[in-house]
C-alpha cells in the first residue's frame, strides 16, 4: 500500500512539473502575446497547486512551512486568469477592462497574508497549519482557503456555460464536449481537494493532483497533435457573443412589432423583388442586424420569414376564392415563378396548393 502511495505522489509530482514547463513554453515562444502571458500564469497556478497536493498528502507542509507559499494565492488566482484568459481569447485586439481587474482584489489579498505568514516565526506558523489541517479544530484562515475553493468553482461554472452556448453547433460539437468535460474535471479537482482538506485525507489531495495531472497531460498532447483544436471554439463562440451584442441595447419587442405591422398593414411581402436590404432599410437597421434578430428572436431566415406571411394568404386566398386559379394567386402573394410557390407552399403546410382546394371544397 505504502509503494502504490508513493508511486502515484511521484506522479502527481510529475504532474507539477509537467504543467510548470508547459508555462515556460508559452513564456518561450518567439511571438508572445497577452494570450501567451495570462496562460503562463494560469499554468504556474495550476503548477503550484498540483504540487501542493502531492505535499500535503505526505504531511511536507508541517515539516517545511515555505512549501505553502502561493498556494493559497493560486487557487483565488486561478478563477481570474481564467476569466482574463477567456475574455483575451474573445477579442486578441483589445484590453481587458478595468472592471475586471477588480477580480485580483481576492488574490492580492490572499498573498499579502501568505507573506506574512512566511515571515512570521517558526512556531508560529507550525502552530497555524496545525490548526489548518486538523479536522478537529477550526482555524480563521480555514475559511478564507474555502472561500477561495468556493471562488475558484464559481469562475468555472461561469465559463463552462459560455461554452455550453455554442453547445447545438454541430461543426464544433466534440470541441465543446471536450472543454465542458475539462471544465467539470476541474470543477472535481477543486471538491476533491476542499474534502480532503476538510477532513484531511491524504488520499484525496493524492485524487486531485492526479486529475489536474490528467488534465494537463491531455492539453499538453491535444495542443501538440491538434494546434487548432481550440480555435474552432474560439471562433464560434466569438460569432455567438458578435451576434448577441449586436441586438442588445435594441428594443426587440417593439422592432418585431413594426416588422409585423410592415408585413400586415403595408403587405409588403407582396412585393416579389423584396430583399433583406431593403426590409432593413425600411427599419432603418443593417442588413447584418436584422439578419441576426430574424434568427436569434425569431428562430427563421430571411426567406422563411416572408415567405410564411405569402404562403399563409395564398392558403386564404385558395380556400376562399375557388374561381382565382393558383398561379393568379402565386403572383398575387409575391412569388415569381411557381416551382417557387409549390416548393415553398410544400415546405410550410406539408401538402401543395390543389389538394388544399380540394380539401376545402373548391373547383
Amino acid at each position: 500500500m505504502e509503494h502504490q502511495f508513493s508511486l502515484v505522489t511521484h506522479v502527481v509530482y510529475f504532474g507539477a512539473g509537467l504543467t510548470l514547463m508547459m508555462a515556460v513554453e508559452q513564456l518561450a515562444s518567439r511571438r508572445r502575446n497577452r494570450i501567451n502571458y495570462i496562460s503562463a500564469a494560469m499554468l504556474c497556478c495550476n503548477g503550484i497547486i498540483t504540487l501542493g497536493a502531492g505535499f500535503f498528502a505526505n504531511g511536507v507542509q508541517m515539516a517545511y512551512p515555505g512549501t505553502t507559499f502561493l498556494f493559497v494565492t493560486s487557487i483565488y488566482l486561478t478563477g481570474p486568469l481564467n476569466l482574463f484568459y477567456y475574455t483575451a481569447l474573445m477579442d486578441p485586439e483589445k484590453q481587458i477592462p478595468a472592471r475586471l481587474k477588480w477580480h485580483l482584489v481576492p488574490p492580492l489579498a490572499a498573498l499579502i497574508c501568505e507573506i506574512v505568514f512566511q515571515l512570521g516565526p517558526g512556531g508560529w506558523k507550525t502552530r497555524i497549519l496545525a490548526g489548518l489541517f486538523t479536522p478537529e479544530s477550526f482555524h480563521p484562515a480555514k475559511s478564507g482557503v474555502i472561500a477561495g475553493a468556493v471562488l475558484c468553482i464559481a469562475y468555472l461554472v461561469y465559463l463552462t456555460r459560455e461554452a455550453i452556448t455554442v453547445w447545438s453547433n454541430e461543426k464544433i460539437r466534440t470541441e465543446t464536449r471536450i472543454v465542458v468535460g475539462l471544465s467539470v474535471a476541474a470543477v472535481a479537482t477543486v471538491l476533491l481537494f476542499l474534502a480532503g482538506f476538510l477532513g484531511d485525507v491524504k488520499s484525496l489531495y493524492l485524487a486531485a493532483g492526479i486529475t489536474l495531472t490528467a488534465i494537463h497531460s491531455f492539453i499538453f498532447i491535444a495542443h501538440g497533435r491538434h494546434p487548432e483544436f481550440f480555435q474552432l471554439l474560439k471562433r464560434e463562440i466569438r460569432e455567438k457573443k458578435y451576434r448577441t451584442s449586436m441586438l442588445r441595447g435594441m428594443d426587440t419587442d417593439a422592432l418585431h412589432g413594426q416588422l409585423v405591422a410592415l408585413m400586415t398593414d403595408e403587405c409588403l411581402y407582396r412585393d416579389y423583388d423584396l430583399s433583406l436590404n431593403t426590409l432593413a432599410e425600411r427599419l432603418d437597421l443593417t442588413p447584418h442586424q436584422l439578419s441576426r434578430f430574424l434568427n436569434e428572436k425569431l428562430g427563421m431566415n430571411f426567406s422563411n420569414y416572408i415567405n410564411s406571411f405569402r404562403i399563409a394568404e395564398a392558403r386564404k386566398l385558395i380556400r376562399e376564392d375557388p374561381a382565382r386559379s393558383v398561379i393568379s394567386i402565386c403572383f398575387h402573394v409575391g412569388f415569381n415563378s411557381k416551382s417557387a410557390f409549390n416548393n415553398a407552399f410544400r415546405k410550410h403546410t406539408g401538402t401543395n396548393p390543389k389538394e388544399v382546394r380540394r380539401n376545402s371544397g373548391g373547383r
